[in-house]
C-alpha cells in the first residue's frame, strides 16, 4: 500500500481505529446481551466448547455465513424464505 503523503497515513490509522472500536462494542455488547438474558456460556468453538466471554472474531466467523433471501410477489405478500448458513 502506497501511503506516500501524510493524508493517506492519517486515513489509514483512522481505519484501524474505528475497526478497533467496533470490534470492542461488539465484543462488549455481546457480553451485555448475555448477562441480561441469563445466559452464562455460549458454544461457539468446535467440538461444542463453551467459552463465557466469546470474542468477536469468532462471533464473526461463525456468522459471517449467514443469508437470508426474501423473496416478494407484486402485491409484497412473501412468497419465499430461504435461510442458510445455520448449522
Amino acid at each position: 500500500m502506497g501511503l506516500k503523503n501524510i493524508g493517506r497515513v492519517e486515513a489509514c490509522l483512522f481505519m484501524e481505529f474505528i475497526a478497533m472500536t467496533v470490534h470492542a462494542r461488539v465484543e462488549r455488547e455481546l457480553r451485555h446481551a448475555m448477562e441480561r438474558e441469563g445466559i452464562t456460556k455460549l458454544y461457539l468453538y468446535p467440538q461444542e466448547r463453551e467459552r463465557k466471554t466469546p470474542t468477536a472474531v469468532r462471533v464473526f466467523d461463525v456468522l459471517g455465513n449467514l443469508q437470508r433471501h426474501i423473496l416478494r410477489g407484486e402485491d409484497g405478500e412473501v412468497c419465499r424464505r430461504t435461510d442458510t448458513g445455520y448449522r
